[in-house]
This record gives structure tokens, C-alpha cells and sequence, in this order.
């Protein structure tokens, strides 16, 4: 889309591939594993920071709603939406 767009899209497309165009296999493979190894990451901190956050909501004794075992699951739920909903979004911007 970077090289083929006109206009704007094409300025949007340069923008978020920083300017690389590079389609060969090994790219491909390259950038298929750094994904994999970030996407892992991103996983990783979201259940450790929506789980701590939880913990932290579900450890004060000022609020009765908050202070319930099903705290640390429904924020990581709430990380898994909001992540999934944000990727809905950005493949709606790209591709529509």
C-alpha cells in the first residue's frame, strides 16, 4: 500500500511501515518473529499489570465492590478486550 497508494494513504502507509519496503521472504520471517517475541511480551505485561492493578483494587478495604476475588480476572479480561477492540480499530483504518 506504500508504494501503490495516492495521496494521503500513501503518506499514512509510508508512516507506519517507517519507510521500509522490503516483501522478501527473510524480511517476512524477520519481521514474523520479532512479532511473535512481542506480542508474547505485550501478553506477558498486560496480565502482570492488569493482575497487579486487580490485586491492588481487590486488597483495599474502603470500597466493599472492589474488595471481591473476581477483581484480577475481569481486569485481564478488560485488558484482552480493550487490546482486541484496539486491533478491530487499526485494521478498520488501514484496510477500510
Amino acid at each position: 500500500m506504500a508504494e501503490h497508494a495516492a495521496g494521503w494513504r500513501q503518506t499514512w502507509h509510508r508512516w507506519l511501515t517507517l519507510g521500509w519496503h522490503d516483501v522478501s521472504l527473510r524480511a517476512i520471517h524477520r519481521e514474523h518473529v520479532i512479532l511473535v517475541v512481542l506480542a508474547a511480551a505485550g501478553i506477558f505485561l498486560a496480565f502482570a499489570f492488569h493482575g497487579y492493578i486487580g490485586f491492588i483494587f481487590g486488597a483495599i478495604k474502603a470500597r466493599p465492590l472492589w474488595s471481591n476475588p473476581l477483581m484480577m480476572p475481569m481486569f485481564i479480561v478488560s485488558a484482552i478486550v480493550s487490546g482486541i477492540a484496539l486491533m478491530i480499530i487499526a485494521y478498520i483504518g488501514i484496510v477500510g
